[in-house]
């Protein structure tokens, strides 16, 4: 019968296994967000289609977060909205706190999205900041980038994935 117990134990924990959340997977269609932008209104993914998108997760106390932030903030300013859409989704912070780090920053083309109840944080599986996903125009995860992206890196993997202007 001891020799049971560690068996039974051990099936236990792969029977919870498919309760972990796996993610955003590459080749997969993108979760659904669960955000609320600077108005408390619900934001989703999906009225992004057609567009690049890149899905990056960051709070305020995250020094390469910040770092990154100005940077997302002149590619949006450069390419457009109507190609690429930037969602930074803060993982902590409430929305004041949000709206002051960007005034300080002098961000002004990036909505202000949290995710009060972490729901879109599990859903990808992101435990670090900043956390970047790269999603193509058909909804599609491309790539996932743990760390901040610089311009060329968003110019040449965030951009190919828009849809060709017509």
């Amino acid at each position: 019968m001891r020799a049971l117990l560690p068996l039974l134990a051990l099936a236990a924990l792969l029977a919870g296994c498919d309760d972990v959340p796996k993610g955003a997977a590459r080749g997969r269609i993108a979760p659904e967000i669960a955000v609320l932008d600077g108005a408390d209104d619900a934001v989703d993914l999906a009225r992004h289609r057609g567009k690049a998108v890149l899905v990056s997760f960051w709070f305020t106390g995250c020094g390469p977060c910040t770092a990154e932030l100005p940077v997302l903030d002149a590619f949006v300013r450069e390419h457009g909205a109507e190609r690429v859409a930037i969602l930074p989704v803060n993982m902590v912070d409430d929305a004041a706190t949000i709206r002051a780090t960007y005034r300080r920053l002098g961000l002004e083309h990036l909505p202000v999205l949290r995710d009060s109840v972490r729901i879109t944080t599990r859903r990808y599986g992101v435990t670090g900041a900043p956390a970047n996903f790269l999603i193509d125009s058909r909804g599609i995860v491309v790539e996932r980038v743990d760390g901040a992206l610089d311009h060329a890196a968003l110019e040449s993997r965030l951009l190919p994935l828009a849809k060709p202007a017509s």
